[in-house]
């Protein structure tokens, strides 16, 4: 008798475990909204963005070198549920060389991402003229590499037309971006 007890208890506990360890896996989407934001941490150009002075720029956020100003290194973008991404500047709204973004959380306007989770369509505050909405154009497309809780891994090709005020020369040039939870 106690052996046969023994068991149903081992059996149901086997039985509790199993349950609770079974949880329901996000969607993409439940995890692209994720209500802390996301935080760039990686920025790359396998081939380089050509300066106009000819140098090469493969890391993306280095702090001498790199594409980003330092007030964009620690940019938030929100992906929420109403179907706008959002910007937060973080602790460093400008810097000295930049004037251009809002002070508080502002819509960038909306984000799609496909059905197979693999395409997101979004705006990116660094090319985003908060000024004048109007003149953005279209936003990027952008190859899900990974999505999970702790990473978002997005490509894309960065367009780049001539332009007198900017440092990089035309060309179409690859992005990797790494993003990780805002804390």
């Amino acid at each position: 008798m106690k052996k046969s007890i023994l068991s149903v208890i081992a059996i149901a506990l086997v039985g509790v475990f199993a349950f609770t360890s079974c949880g329901k896996e996000k969607t993409a989407t439940e995890l692209l909204t994720q209500s802390k934001g996301w935080k760039m941490t990686e920025a790359t150009c396998a081939t380089g963005m050509t300066t106009t002075t000819n140098n090469k720029i493969y890391n993306l956020m280095d702090a001498e070198n790199g594409y980003f100003y330092a007030c964009e290194l620690d940019d938030i973008i929100t992906f929420k549920e109403d179907g706008y991404v959002y910007f937060n500047p973080g602790k460093i709204v400008n810097d000295e060389e930049m004037d251009l973004y809002p002070a508080q959380e502002t819509a960038m306007g909306k984000w799609t991402l496909s059905e197979d989770g693999k395409i997101l369509t979004t705006h990116f505050p660094w090319e985003y003229d908060f000024k004048d909405a109007a003149n953005n154009g279209e936003p990027f497309n952008c190859n899900v590499v990974t999505l999970d809780e702790g990473k978002m891994k997005l490509t894309f090709t960065l367009k780049v037309v001539a332009d007198p005020s900017k440092d990089i020369a035309p060309g179409d040039y690859p992005i990797d971006i790494v993003f990780e939870p805002a804390k």
